[in-house]
């Protein structure tokens, strides 16, 4: 939810007026506007004026003066609080720990109903959209689904409150998916029955944890319970992970193993977590499954962000100039990018012709890596960092490589392999099993963690592609969503 929504709906209704009042006119404001109506009001009046207003809508409350004038507002979220002074943002309180569950009535009694449901548990995607490759699957795969359930069943997006048990209908969601535009729509709590799916796509540590006693609700009354997992990277490479990202997996995992069965994106992490099973787990369940699938390729495919900014230029014109190698992922540690840059900058140093194009946000444990790449002298020249781009621009920034380079010292999946597969382009990646798993002898693999290993790699290729010798990535087969979804389907029991 926009912090300044009710600045918006205050600006919707009254600034329009003003001269300038144009400003405030567009879809932005107006659906801020709608989405406040629908909020719950108390007024206070003196001798029939409004004096106050308070807004609660979820997470946000506002204090307004007459019917809309923002004064004050708070807005809580799974990690923070927030207080505003009209849409100026005053404090902000961090915590972490163990948050107390909370305490409700959900009705976990079964419904009687002919038709089943999968409920497809979202996250906080509708909240946070970061265009990272966690959402783009979300939308594609429910996207997907949707369109091609069996008879008898109906999939439904849901979600959970931080201060409420249970879940609820993510009509905005489902919204969203169908038109590429996100309507307002009250949400009201799940009813369940027994033999529905609750399937879990997200990796939230916190919503699982406090919901945590609704599941196991859930699943008493006769709801199978199925999670998704990317990777065990938090437990197999903790040094790249944040101390409470390592801990709450930790804790994470242990919920879902409870449950009926996991579906992993590869068939390297259904055997990664098949062994932390066996040397972690102790109860005994026989009926627990375990299976994996693989996800779709198409950036674009549903709602897809829009919108190339004048910059994009520049952009296109330097990799039109020179070979251009590409790597898609958030800049963290584990993505390799420090020993990538430190390989370019030798490249760049013997006078290779080479850009180096990176696409994703800035992740944690990297400020002094962003330092270096926002202040790199080749930045804007042979060094490009778009970060937080929107689809339809990634998608042309793909068209624009000459390969796409992926130098992750782990990972679960890798949506860029299939990306870059899916748009014609040559693979240099690095020799992981997962990647071999994927794009088999179908791309250029390296080995070592040393910047001069990969820099004689990506020398050689150049070379390589001069002489008209480069592997090709023609062999790889990338799924569509549709292909993905009709795989992750066959992994659940819906007979």
């Amino acid at each position: 939810m926009d912090k300044n929504l009710f600045f918006r709906n205050f600006a919707y209704h009254h600034l329009q007026r003003l001269p300038f009042g144009s400003f405030f006119s567009g879809n932005a404001w107006r659906e801020a506007a709608e989405e406040a109506e629908q909020a719950f009001i108390r007024r206070l009046f003196i001798c029939g004026v409004p004096i106050l207003t308070l807004r609660e809508l979820d997470d946000l409350v506002s204090i307004e003066l007459g019917k809309g004038l923002p004064l004050l507002a708070v807005k809580r979220s799974n990690s923070k609080v927030c207080g505003y002074i009209g849409f100026l943002e005053i404090f902000k309180l961090r915590y972490k720990g163990v948050q107390p569950l909370p305490q409700g009535n959900m009705n976990i009694t079964p419904v009687l109903r002919r038709t089943r449901k999968i409920f497809f548990d979202v996250g906080r995607v509708p909240e946070n959209d970061t265009k990272s490759g966690i959402t783009r699957t979300t939308f594609s795969l429910f996207s997907a689904l949707n369109q091609m359930m069996p008879q008898g069943w109906e999939i439904c997006p849901v979600y959970s409150k931080q201060s409420s048990f249970g879940y609820y209908y993510a009509n905005s969601f489902s919204d969203r998916s169908d038109s590429g535009k996100q309507t307002l729509i009250c949400d009201c709590p799940i009813e369940i029955a027994k033999g529905d799916i609750f399937l879990s796509v997200i990796t939230d540590f916190e919503a699982t944890a406090i919901q945590k006693n609704a599941l196991r609700a859930m699943k008493q009354a006769g709801v199978r319970l199925f999670t998704i997992i990317y990777d065990l990277i938090p437990l197999t490479h903790s040094q790249y992970c944040p101390q409470d990202i390592v801990e709450g997996y930790q804790k994470w995992i242990h919920v879902i193993s409870e449950f009926n069965g996991v579906i992993a994106d590869s068939k390297s992490v259904a055997d990664e977590y098949r062994l932390w099973r066996l040397e972690n787990w102790n109860k005994k369940d026989d009926d627990f499954s375990i299976s994996w699938f693989h996800l779709g390729s198409e950036v674009e495919k549903v709602a897809g962000s829009s919108g190339i900014p004048e910059e994009a230029g520049q952009v296109f014109s330097a990799m039109s100039a020179r070979p251009s190698l590409l790597e898609v992922s958030t800049v963290e540690p584990r993505k390799g990018y420090g020993q990538a840059l430190a390989a370019f900058e030798r490249l760049w140093a013997k006078g290779v012709d080479v850009n180096f194009v990176i696409v994703g946000r800035k992740g944690w444990k990297i400020d002094a890596l962003a330092k270096r790449l926002d202040e790199h002298p080749e930045n804007g020249k042979h060094l490009f960092w778009l970060k937080g781009i929107s689809d339809e621009y990634l998608n042309k920034v793909y068209d624009a490589a000459t390969c796409v380079l992926f130098p992750s010292e782990a990972e679960g999946f890798g949506l860029a392999v299939v990306e870059g597969a899916r748009h014609g382009k040559p693979l240099i990646l690095r020799d992981l099993p997962v990647f071999r798993e994927i794009a088999g002898e179908n791309a250029t693999y390296f080995q070592g963690i040393e910047p001069q290993e990969l820099a004689n790699c990506i020398e050689q290729w150049l070379k390589n592609k001069e002489n008209g010798c480069v592997i090709p990535s023609t062999g790889i087969n990338p799924l569509t969503w549709e292909d993905s979804a009709n795989m992750l389907l066959s992994r659940l029991p819906l007979g």
